[in-house]
C-alpha cells in the first residue's frame, strides 16, 4: 500500500503511534466518530484531518498485528478487515479531494 499523496500533505511518520493493537483499535474507533460526525454536519474538510489519521493508523495496523502475535486465522482476519478499512477511507479521502462540481451529493453518507 503506497502512502497517500495529495497537493496540501503527504503522508509521512509525523504522527503518534499507537503501541499496542488495543490502543490503536480504540484510536480508530474514536478517530471514526470524528469523521462520522463532520458528514452528518456537512462539513467535509472538517473530516480530512481524521481521515489521515485513519491512513496513517492503517499503515501502523500490519506491526500492531505481528506484536499482537495474533493466531494464523486472527491474522488472516485483521488483514482482510485492513484491506476493507483502507479501501472505504480510501473512498472518503477521494471524495473529500475532489472537485466541488463532481461530487454527486447522494454519496455523501459513509458507516465508518
Amino acid at each position: 500500500m503506497a502512502p497517500a499523496v495529495h497537493e496540501d500533505h503527504a503522508h509521512d511518520s509525523d504522527h503518534k503511534h499507537p503501541e499496542t493493537l488495543a490502543e490503536g483499535v480504540t484510536e480508530l474507533e474514536s478517530l471514526c466518530k470524528a469523521v462520522q460526525e463532520a458528514f452528518a454536519a456537512g462539513d467535509q474538510k472538517k473530516a480530512d484531518p481524521s481521515v489521515h489519521e485513519i491512513g496513517h493508523l492503517i499503515e501502523d495496523l500490519e506491526g500492531l498485528f505481528t506484536a499482537a502475535k495474533l493466531a494464523p486465522a486472527e491474522m488472516a482476519s485483521a488483514q482482510k478487515a485492513r484491506e476493507e478499512l483502507f479501501e472505504c477511507f480510501d473512498q472518503i479521502d477521494t471524495r473529500i479531494h475532489q472537485p466541488e462540481d463532481e461530487k454527486d451529493p447522494k454519496g455523501e453518507t459513509y458507516d465508518a
